[in-house]
């Protein structure tokens, strides 16, 4: 159950997000982040980042098809999360949202999906894994120094 449910301005950046334009717009916008952090559990962090293609700037869709989401994977990518500062003392004009910063989750993108479209937009769906996850991704193996493939097999 999430404790914040408060709308929050949501911004991603990374170096193989696609731009298009000569200012090198992004592509890709958030529009919702959902995640779970755990200590100690670094194996079940994760972040999942709905984008939706960027309409504000006239995005032709049909280039949409285009993109190519593999390159992606693999990558870092940084979403940043605005988050209000407090709210200021009574008397104290202007020292509104002191202490306001965003909070960044930075991570490696595992997996980029179609998550659907609507009228003006189509929808993709990131998951970030924390750095420290691949170290979850090791098998015990064992090594023969000195030894022959006989010896090993015996």
């Amino acid at each position: 159950m999430s404790m914040l449910t408060q709308a929050r301005t949501l911004s991603i950046s990374g170096a193989a997000l696609p731009t298009y334009g000569v200012d090198k717009l992004p592509v890709f916008v958030p529009v919702r982040l959902r995640g779970r952090e755990t200590i100690g559990r670094i194996d079940e962090c994760r972040y999942l980042v709905t984008l939706r293609t960027d309409d504000a700037y006239a995005f032709s869709p049909s280039r949409t098809a285009d993109l190519k989401l593999d390159t992606m994977v693999g990558t870092e990518a940084t979403v940043s999360i605005e988050l209000e500062g407090n709210p200021g003392l009574a008397g104290h004009a202007g020292l509104a949202d002191i202490g306001a910063r965003p909070r960044e989750i930075t991570g490696l993108i595992e997996a980029v999906r179609l998550a659907g479209q609507d009228r003006h937009s189509i929808l993709y769906e990131l998951e970030l894994r924390p750095w420290l996850y691949r170290a979850t991704l090791t098998q015990d193996c064992r090594l023969f120094q000195d030894m022959s493939v006989v010896e090993i097999t015996d």
